[in-house]
């Protein structure tokens, strides 16, 4: 199966499903909850890290983790967390969805 997104009459792209959700930038973004005070130690230990591009810190509760290329980082992100001994409540997977990837595509040409 193909996807093609056309947009004013240019094709924008023709992938497979599975190669337009890589192509989103939120591709497997990972949003890290727990107490303040661990998320700090944890953000010290992921700082420098290649496979993670940026880190925003949206809340004193909450990491979001943009992971480099788009890789899944989960099982590393995991690994540090026991490693380290640091306790998180939660790991979100952000996984966008086609439509998603399609605005995100068309939009940015719209005036």
């Amino acid at each position: 199966n193909r996807v093609i997104i056309i947009d004013r009459g240019v094709v924008k792209v023709d992938a497979t499903p599975q190669e337009l959700l890589k192509k989103h930038p939120r591709f497997n973004e990972l949003t890290v909850n727990g107490e303040e005070d661990s998320l700090k130690s944890f953000e010290t230990a992921i700082q420098g890290v290649e496979w993670i591009q940026k880190v925003s810190r949206p809340t004193k509760r909450k990491l979001v983790l943009s992971p480099t290329k788009g890789q899944n980082i989960q099982a590393k992100v995991l690994g540090i967390s026991s490693e380290k001994g640091i306790a998180l409540d939660s790991i979100e997977l952000a996984r966008p969805r086609l439509e998603d990837v399609f605005r995100s595509m068309t939009q940015k040409n719209a005036a």
